[in-house]
C-alpha cells in the first residue's frame, strides 16, 4: 500500500505544477463521486514473470565429465534467474485456476572447493622449499527451456495465492569451467597466465539430461488497475533426476521475484462522469534541486608506468611424450583433442607461444604434419610405472592400450593410414625417471613418440612476436563516491588511446581500493595505444539510486619504448631426470639455432635449470653442468660467438611442476641471443 500512496502523492504534485488547486478538486470529488469500474467476469489471464534464484547443488561425484582429474568436488551453490510467460484459465471463479507457462531458467553454480596441499615448491622470496597449496573449483553454467503445468488456488478472504506445478526443463546450454588457484606461497604464479589463477579445463558438459521437477509458489496479488496486477512471489524448485547421465548431481532452487498479470473479460459499463467546473490557476510550489553525486579517484600506483617492447623469435622443441593417469589407458583431458570437422581449421602457427600450452596440442601437431607428408611414419611405445598392475601380462595390456588410444585418435580424427603407425610396448621406459620420488612413477606412465622423419616432432618456431617488460607490475587506485540517496553501481575503466586496458565494476558502494596485476596481454594493449611518452586515462563512473551519474578521470604518465635489441631464444627439452647429457638430435638443433640467430653484434647467454625435485645445492650443480654442456657444443661449432653468461640457476619453475610435462620443461637450458635491431 505504501507504493500506491507514493504514486498518488507524485500525481498530486504534478497537478499542482500545471495549476490545479487541490481544494477545488477535493470539493468536486465530494459532489460527484465516481464508482470504480469492475470486471463482470474474468475469462482468461496472461502475464510475464521473473525471479532471482539461489541454486543449491548436491553431488558426490569426484570428477565431472569433461573436467580435469584433480580434486573432489562436493556440494555447492550459485545464483541464477528464471523468466517467462504464463497463462491462467479460471475453473472455480476467484478460487481455482489452471496454470501453464514457458520460460528460461539459469541454474548454474560453483561446486564445493577442495584445498590440495603437500607439494614441495621453491619459495621465490625465501628461496627455501615450502608446501604448495592450491584451491580447485568447478563452475557449471546450466541453462534450460522450462515448461510448467499446474493449478493456482486463491484464498477467498485475502489476495494471497499458492501454486503447485510439475515441469520439464530442456537443456539449452550446459558448459563448465574448472579453475585452479595458488593459495601459498605468495608470489608464485602460473607461467601460462602470469597470475596465481588459471583455467584447467572448460567446455560443454557431456550427456546433460532434461530435468523432471515439481515446484511450489506463494504470492500476493496487488491491483494496479482494473485489469492489471503485480504479485511478489517466493517459490521452491525440486528436481527428480540428475543434471547429467549416470552422475549423482541434483539442483534445488529457492526463488524470489514478481509476476505481472493482465485479466481478460467484459467491463461493467459506467455513466459518464459530470464535467468539473473551470479552475483558477494557482502558483506552483517551489522545489529545491537535489545534491548531485560526487566521484573521487586517485592513482596510488603507478605514478609513472614504463613498458619496453621486445621483438622475440622463440624456438620450442616438442616433448614427444604423452603422460597417462595411473591404471588408465584413456588420453587425459588436458591434451587437446579435436573433432573430425575441426581439423581443417587447425593451424600450428596460431597456437599459443607458451611451450606448455603448445605441448598440449602435441597430438594435433603430429596429426597435421603426418597428413601433410605421406612419408612420415611414427612408432608409439606404451609404457607403465611397473606397479600399476599385479602381473606382467596386465602391464603389457595397459601399455598397449595407451599406445592404441593415441593411434585411434590419429587414424579416426586425422584420417592417418594405420599402416604408418607402429605400436610397441615396454613395462617401463628405456630411460625411466627415478622412483625415489612419487613423481617418478607419474613420468614413467607414458607413450613415447619416435619417427623415421625429423619433421614429425621438429620444434615449433614463433617468429617475431612482441614480448613486454614493465615497471611496476601492479595497478592500485583509491576510490570513493558520495550521493544523498546512495550509490547503486560503479564502473572503473583504464584506456590506452582507444584500447580498453582494464574494465571493472559492480553493484553497491564503491570499494575504497582497487588492485590488479599487469600481464603480457595488458602490456600489449597499453603499447598498442601509446608510442613513446603518453598517458593512460583512468575513469571512475558511479550511479546514484535516482539514476544520476558522476564521473572522475585522472591520467597516468606512461612511456612505451622499443627494445633496441631483437631476441632469439631456444629452450631445450633435452634432459631426463638428474641427467646433463644431450642427445644427438638436440645437438643438431643447437647448431641450427646458432647458425640462424647469430649476426654481427650478437651476444649470447646460456642458462641451465632443473625442476623442483631434489636438493637445492645439487640442482644448482646439475643446472650448471647442463649449461656448460650446451656451451661446449656452441663453442665447437661457432667459436666466434660472444657468450656473456653461462649460469645454472637450479629450480626455475616456469611451468607447473605438479604435471610430468611441467617438470620436463623445467629440465632445460635456455639459449638467448640478443642482436641490435638492424644488425646483419
Amino acid at each position: 500500500m505504501s507504493c500506491i500512496s507514493a504514486h498518488i502523492h507524485r500525481c498530486l504534485i504534478i497537478l499542482l505544477l500545471v495549476g490545479l488547486p487541490s481544494t477545488v478538486l477535493a470539493q468536486d470529488a465530494d459532489k460527484h463521486p465516481l464508482p470504480p469500474r469492475k470486471l463482470e467476469k474474468v475469462t482468461f489471464r496472461a502475464g510475464v514473470y521473473g525471479a532471482f534464484a539461489y541454486n543449491i547443488h548436491k553431488t558426490e561425484a569426484n570428477v565431472f565429465l569433461g573436467g580435469a582429474d584433480c580434486g573432489a568436488f562436493g556440494d555447492g551453490d550459485g545464483k541464477g534467474f528464471t523468466v517467462g510467460g504464463f497463462a491462467e484459465i479460471p475453473v472455480l471463479e476467484k478460487l481455482l485456476d489452471l496454470y501453464a507457462s514457458v520460460g528460461y531458467a539459469a541454474r548454474g553454480g560453483t561446486l564445493g572447493e577442495t584445498v590440495v596441499g603437500g607439494l614441495p615448491i621453491l619459495d621465490p622470496i625465501t628461496e627455501e622449499y615450502t608446501t604448495l597449496e592450491r584451491r580447485h573449483s568447478y563452475t557449471a553454467s546450466l541453462n534450460y527451456l522450462r515448461t510448467e503445468f499446474g493449478v493456482r488456488f486463491t484464498f477467498p478472504w485475502f489476495p494471497l495465492y499458492i501454486r503447485g506445478t510439475a515441469a520439464i526443463d530442456f537443456p539449452q546450454g550446459t558448459t563448465f569451467e574448472q579453475k585452479e588457484e595458488i593459495i601459498s606461497p605468495q608470489g608464485v604464479v602460473y607461467p601460462e597466465t602470469n597470475i596465481a589463477e588459471r583455467t584447467v579445463a572448460a567446455g560443454d558438459l557431456q550427456n546433460p539430461e532434461s530435468l523432471l521437477s515439481a515446484s511450489g509458489a506463494i504470492g500476493y496479488d496487488i491491483p494496479l488497475s482494473t485489469r492489471l496486477s503485480i504479485a511478489p512471489e517466493v517459490s521452491y524448485y525440486h528436481p527428480f533426476n540428475d543434471v547429467v547421465l549416470n552422475r549423482p548431481w541434483t539442483i534445488t532452487s529457492i526463488q524470489g521475484g514478481a509476476a505481472l498479470r493482465w485479466s481478460f473479460g467484459p467491463l461493467e459499463k459506467l455513466p459518464d462522469p459530470p464535467r468539473p467546473p473551470a479552475l483558477e490557476p494557482v502558483e506552483p510550489p517551489s522545489f529545491t534541486l537535489p545534491t548531485p553525486p560526487v566521484a573521487n579517484l586517485n592513482v596510488s600506483s603507478p605514478k609513472q608506468l614504463s613498458v619496453v617492447k621486445t621483438i622475440v623469435t622463440e624456438t620450442f622443441p616438442i616433448l614427444p611424450y604423452v603422460f597417462f593417469d595411473s591404471g588408465s589407458g584413456q588420453i587425459p583431458g588436458r591434451y587437446k583433442q579435436l573433432r573430425a570437422n575441426q581439423i581443417e581449421s587447425f593451424d600450428e602457427e596460431a597456437i599459443s607461444w607458451r611451450s606448455l600450452e603448445a605441448y598440449h596440442d602435441l597430438l594435433n601437431i603430429v596429426g597435421q604434419r603426418m597428413r601433410s607428408d605421406d612419408g612420415i611414419k611414427i612408432t608409439l611405445n606404451g609404457t607403465t610405472d611397473g606397479r600399476e598392475a599385479s602381473t606382467a601380462t596386465e602391464l603389457t595390456t595397459l601399455a598397449k592400450g595407451r599406445a592404441e588410444s593415441i593411434k585411434e585418435y590419429l587414424t579416426k580424427t586425422w584420417n592417418i593410414d594405420p599402416k604408418r603407425i607402429t605400436v610397441t610396448t615396454s613395462s617401463r621406459p628405456q630411460f625411466p625417471s627415478s622412483e625415489e620420488y612419487g613423481e617418478g612413477f607419474e613420468e614413467n606412465r607414458r607413450v613415447e613418440i619416435t619417427s623415421n622423419s625429423p619433421e614429425a616432432i621438429k620444434p615449433i618456431i614463433h617468429k617475431q612476436f612482441n614480448e613486454y617488460s614493465y615497471q611496476p607490475d601492479k595497478f592500485e587506485m583509491q576510490m570513493s563516491a558520495e550521493a544523498p540517496s546512495g550509490i547503486t553501481s560503479w564502473n572503473l575503466q583504464v584506456n590506452s588511446g582507444t584500447n580498453e586496458v582494464i574494465k571493472q565494476g559492480g553493484e553497491g558502494p564503491v570499494p575504497p581500493i582497487f588492485r590488479t596485476t599487469i600481464t603480457q596481454e595488458t602490456a600489449d594493449k597499453i603499447a598498442s595505444g601509446i608510442s613513446g611518452a603518453g598517458e593512460l586515462r583512468a575513469t571512475l563512473t558511479v550511479r546514484e539510486r535516482n539514476g544520476e551519474t558522476a564521473t572522475e578521470e585522472v591520467g597516468i604518465p606512461t612511456n612505451v619504448e622499443l627494445n633496441p635489441f631483437e631476441v632469439s631464444r631456444l629452450s631445450l627439452i633435452v634432459f631426463d631426470f638428474d641427467k646433463s647429457e644431450i642427445t644427438p638430435g638436440n645437438r643438431t638443433m643447437v647448431k641450427s639455432f646458432v647458425a640462424d640467430a647469430l649476426k654481427d653484434g650478437s651476444t649470447m647467454t646460456i642458462t641451465g635449470s632443473t625442476d623442483r625435485l631434489g636438493e637445492l645445492e645439487h640442482n644448482k650443480e646439475l643446472s650448471q653442468a647442463r649449461a656448460e654442456t650446451v656451451k661446449s657444443i656452441i663453442a665447437a661449432n661457432a667459436p666466434e660467438a660472444t657468450i656473456t653468461t653461462v649460469e645454472g640457476v637450479g629450480p626455475k619453475l616456469r611451468y607447473d611442476n605438479s604435471l610430468p610435462e611441467g617438470r620436463y620443461y623445467c629440465r632445460t637450458v635456455t639459449v638467448e641471443v640478443k642482436t641490435p635491431i638492424g644488425g646483419e
